[in-house]
C-alpha cells in the first residue's frame, strides 16, 4: 500500500548554492522546484479523471495513494520556489509557459483547441496517462540515483534540501509501477507507450535545459564567486562525472530499458533502500498525510 506523506521543510537558512562550490549542479537540481509542481498537479488531475474507470480494487487504491503523494511533492517543491521568489528571484515567464503546457496544451481539449467526447475522450486521457507513465520512469530513475548518491552528502550539501530530494526520490521508487499499470489497465499498448516515452524525454530535456538557464542567470553565486558557471553539455558531463548529477551513460541505459517490449517498472529501483531512507529520516522532517478529501470518484465522466 502506498503511504502518502507531507514534507516539512525550513528553507530560510538554505544558501543559493546549497552544494558548496557547485553552482551549476545546484541550478540543474533546482529545476525540480520549478517544473515538478505544475506537472505533478497535472498528474493528479488526470488520475482523478481515470479513477471511475478502474475496475481493479488494488490498482484503484494504488492510484489514490499516488495522487496523494504527487500532491505532496508539488507542495514540497512549491514551498522552495516560493522561498526563492521571496528573495527576489523571478520565475514568472517559466511558470506561465509551464501552466500553458499542462493546463492548456495537455488539458481536456486536445492541444487546447479540439474538444473530444466519448471514446475520443478516453483515448486522449489514455495518451496523456501514457506520457505520465513515461515521465514516471524518468523520475524513478532520478529518484534511484539520489537514493544511492553519496557525493552530495560528502560534499556538504544542505541537509534540508537533500532530505527533500531523498524523500521525493524514495516515494518515486515506492509508486514506480502505478502509472504504467494504469496505462495498461485503460488499454494502452507497447507502441504507444514507446512513442509517448520518446516524446516525453524530448520535452523533459528541453524543459530542464531552459529551467537550468533560468536558475543560472539569477543565481548570485557563492562567497566571492560572482562569475556565472559555464553552461552546456560539457558542464553537465563534468558535474556528472564528479558525482553531482546523473551521468549521461546512466540515463541512457535507464531510458533504453523502457523501450523493451517486455518492460515493466517493477524491476526499477531498490524499494528496500527507499523504505530505509524514509524510515531513517529525522522525526518531524515529514509526517503521514491523509488521502485527498475529494478524488472525483462518484461518477465516470468518460465512457469505455
Amino acid at each position: 500500500m502506498i503511504k502518502p506523506r507531507n514534507f516539512n521543510g525550513y528553507w530560510e537558512d538554505v544558501p543559493p548554492v546549497w552544494i558548496p562550490q557547485q553552482q551549476f549542479a545546484c541550478s540543474v537540481l533546482n529545476v525540480t522546484h520549478l517544473v515538478l509542481p505544475p506537472g505533478e498537479l497535472w498528474f493528479c488531475r488526470l488520475f482523478n479523471q481515470a479513477l471511475p474507470l478502474i475496475r481493479d480494487h488494488d490498482l484503484r487504491e494504488q492510484v489514490k495513494g499516488f495522487v496523494a503523494q504527487e500532491g505532496a511533492h508539488a507542495r514540497g517543491h512549491r514551498d522552495v520556489l516560493s522561498f526563492y521568489e521571496s528573495q527576489g528571484w523571478n520565475f514568472s515567464v517559466s511558470k506561465q509557459r509551464l501552466n500553458k503546457i499542462f493546463g492548456t496544451l495537455l488539458g481536456d481539449k486536445v492541444l487546447g483547441r479540439f474538444a473530444v467526447k466519448s471514446k475520443g475522450q478516453l483515448r486522449w486521457l489514455r495518451m496523456r496517462i501514457g506520457m505520465v507513465a513515461a515521465i514516471e520512469h524518468v523520475t524513478c530513475v532520478l529518484g534511484s540515483w539520489i537514493l544511492e548518491n553519496e557525493t552530495l552528502r560528502q560534499a556538504g550539501a544542505n541537509q534540508a534540501m537533500l532530505n527533500l530530494l531523498l524523500w521525493h526520490g524514495a516515494e518515486e521508487v515506492e509508486h514506480r509501477t502505478v502509472a504504467f499499470d494504469l496505462y495498461r489497465h485503460l488499454g494502452g499498448g507497447n507502441v504507444g507507450r514507446m512513442f509517448w516515452f520518446l516524446l516525453a524525454v524530448w520535452a523533459v530535456v528541453l524543459t530542464w535545459k531552459r529551467g537550468t538557464q533560468v536558475f543560472i542567470e539569477q543565481s548570485p553565486g557563492e562567497g566571492d564567486v560572482r562569475e556565472k558557471p559555464r553552461y552546456g553539455f560539457r558542464a553537465y558531463v563534468a558535474a556528472s562525472r564528479a558525482g553531482y548529477l546523473p551521468t549521461v551513460g546512466y540515463l541512457a541505459r535507464s531510458f533504453l530499458r523502457y523501450l523493451r517490449w517486455s518492460y515493466h517498472p517493477v524491476t526499477e529501483g531498490n524499494p528496500r533502500r527507499a523504505e530505509a531512507v524514509l524510515n531513517g529520516m529525522e522525526v518531524g522532517q515529514y509526517q503521514s498525510a491523509h488521502l485527498p478529501a475529494q478524488l472525483n470518484v462518484d461518477k465516470p465522466t468518460i465512457s469505455v
